[in-house]
């Protein structure tokens, strides 16, 4: 999805970018607007959930300076948008301003003005990069994750992940354990709770009762199954130690 809203934007010309963008009324610019409406296809859907991202991970390079919006555009690496860093209280009028409205008379950054918007540290990285000026070429878009600007499933991909929990303990267990493959994707769809069990049967309308096949005397979930019926606490009874049998029986299908 993000590959395809990133296409809306370097492909904005191309005959399927143009239908969106013509379709959920976009408008022209580089960077469009993306918005939900009462009735889209799945395709859109996709793309106004990827959006943020697309968004968040597309860098502005300065050109002429005419395209780029001062607040709302990512134009200073590793800040993102600097509306979220500014010291005040940016109206609405004040969003629109471009990188133009930010130069002195004598065509470089307007460094007494920055400083009565944002902190010290960021006029500095500002202060550091080349101003627009209309001698140079259009300002352009580029993807922020690849050396050349161009986008990359495989450096997405790991841009999602860096920013994510780390990988769950239970899982990477169950992927280097060694033994029958038949278990270990048995253990990988237990971990999933993906074991259709009576209770998901019952939810479902695919069965009158939730309750276990074996012993009648609770509801059929994987937890019980596994554990808790009298039949599958037998052979428990049999392996554990008695001193740990206690914790076992109180802990969850993870742990």
């Amino acid at each position: 999805m993000m590959k395809l809203g990133w296409g809306l934007v370097a492909n904005k010309d191309s005959l399927w970018a143009r239908v969106l963008r013509s379709k959920y009324k976009c408008g022209s610019d580089i960077l469009s607007r993306v918005n939900r409406k009462s009735s889209m296809s799945n395709l859109w859907k996709g793309i106004v959930s990827a959006w943020h991202d697309v968004e968040k991970k597309s860098i502005w390079h300065i050109g002429d300076g005419s395209q780029i919006k001062f607040w709302e555009h990512n134009w200073v690496p590793n800040l993102d948008s600097l509306q979220q860093h500014t010291t005040q209280v940016i109206f609405l009028g004040e969003l629109e301003s471009s990188l133009i409205d930010f130069l002195n008379v004598s065509g470089a950054w307007d460094e007494d003005k920055l400083k009565e918007w944002l902190p010290e540290s960021m006029v500095t990285r500002i202060m550091a990069m080349a101003p627009p000026s209309p001698w140079k070429e259009a300002d352009c878009i580029a993807w922020a994750n690849t050396h050349d600007g161009c986008f990359s499933l495989k450096s997405t991909y790991k841009s999602i992940t860096e920013v994510q929990s780390p990988p769950d303990r239970v899982f990477k267990l169950i992927w280097n354990w060694k033994g029958p493959e038949h278990i270990r994707t048995f253990l990988w769809l237990v971990a999933h709770q993906a074991i259709l069990m009576n209770t998901e049967r019952a939810r479902r309308h695919l069965t009158n009762t939730a309750d276990c096949p074996r012993c009648n005397n609770a509801k059929e979930t994987t937890l019980h199954v596994l554990r808790d019926c009298p039949f599958a606490k037998d052979v428990w009874y049999r392996l554990l130690r008695q001193r740990g049998i206690h914790d076992f029986f109180n802990l969850n299908t993870r742990d």
